[in-house]
């Protein structure tokens, strides 16, 4: 009888000490990725972006790398929104975007200059 119940304790602490991924249910999780650049393919680096839960309006922000990359993991899945804004340039956003459980949504944006708003004139100003 001893031996059997040891036996069962050796069984459970060796399935305990298995690493999580072997006996974990899978993926709980999804992410949004993707690339910034501008009207000629250049990357954006350092970018804003703003990625929205539409369910429960929660966000979370993260900036684009030299390559102008970004990556938001672990997200729950539902529909979320995307913004991006960079100096110089005019934000963009990506609406409805499904983020399914374990799937990996790519969103890349193609950045326009900025609109100014100021008026140049060749006549010069009195003071």
């Amino acid at each position: 009888m001893a031996r059997v119940t040891l036996f069962a304790l050796l069984l459970a602490a060796n399935f305990f000490a298995l690493p999580a991924g072997l006996w974990a249910p899978g993926e709980t999780t999804s992410a949004i990725v993707g690339e910034v650049t501008d009207a000629s393919g250049a990357a954006v680096p350092g970018a804003t972006l703003t990625v929205t839960n539409q369910e429960t309006g929660l966000e979370r922000t993260a900036t684009t790398d030299a390559s102008g990359r970004f990556d938001f993991p672990q997200l729950k899945p539902g529909p979320y929104s995307v913004k991006v804004e960079a100096p110089g340039f005019a934000s963009q956003e990506a609406d409805n975007l499904a983020a399914g459980l374990g799937q990996k949504q790519t969103v890349n944006f193609t950045l326009k200059l900025a609109a100014s708003s100021r008026r140049l004139s060749s006549v010069p100003r009195r003071r």
